[in-house]
């Protein structure tokens, strides 16, 4: 069984330590997290560090960290700003893209 943890509004550095937790503690009780991002308003750098640090975390743990929808817009430009999509990594774009944009 998957937990889900929902992220919605303004996802900035203030909220990042509940939102570390959540994850960390979803991972004690589930081999898979769901993380809902289509609620994001806005999103800063600090977030996506989180996000990219707990999918490392899950895979080095035999665990599974994904995202219910593909990145919505205020993530993308994010992640577009971060360079992330440039590099047009499989790993990344099935993550943040559900490979939407690997062709």
């Amino acid at each position: 069984m998957s937990a889900t943890i929902n992220c919605t509004g303004r996802s900035q550095m203030a909220l990042l330590p509940e939102l570390q937790t959540e994850i960390l503690q979803s991972f004690g009780l589930h081999d898979d997290v769901v993380v809902s991002v289509d609620g994001i308003e806005s999103a800063d750098l600090g977030f996506l560090q989180l996000i990219e640090s707990a999918r490392l975390h899950a895979a080095q743990n035999g665990k599974s960290l994904r995202l219910a929808t593909p990145a919505p817009a205020p993530l993308r430009h994010l992640l577009d700003a971060a360079g992330l999509l440039a590099q047009r990594s499989p790993d990344t774009l099935a993550f943040w893209c559900h490979e939407e944009d690997a062709q």
